[in-house]
């Protein structure tokens, strides 16, 4: 299953170490080039860059996360 998708933004959700809370949060994910799985993903995601144009570009592609479903972490 080779996509050719390098990352995106996704949802992910994370537990407490007891499994009494989770919590979400949009992070970048990263794919195995082979499998198209996730493989690896950001802990500390900020909104970045040059132009406005391209801040904005960022938050509309995390904005269409929300409509993917939610990855484990």
């Amino acid at each position: 299953m080779n996509d050719n998708k390098v990352w995106d933004y996704r949802v992910v959700r994370r537990e407490s170490d007891d499994g009494s809370d989770e919590w979400y949060s949009v992070q970048e994910v990263y794919y195995d080039d082979e499998t198209g799985k996730p493989m690896a993903q950001t802990l500390d995601l900020q909104i970045e860059g040059d132009t406005i144009t391209g801040m904005r570009t960022q938050l509309e592609r995390m904005i269409d996360c929300l409509d993917k479903p939610v990855l484990d972490e």
